[in-house]
């Protein structure tokens, strides 16, 4: 059974995206806005 990745959803691109840290703040890639969620997906 493989385990489920997690990935980003940015609330403002609207899509699954790349992020970055910078101290304790996390910012999408492609906005540089920091409306991300951390999601789990599930495996099938």
């Amino acid at each position: 059974m493989s385990e489920a990745q997690e990935s980003d959803w940015c609330y403002h691109c609207d899509k699954h995206v790349a992020v970055r840290t910078l101290e304790r703040v996390v910012l999408c890639c492609e906005c540089n806005i920091g409306f991300i969620r951390s999601i789990q997906a599930i495996p099938v």
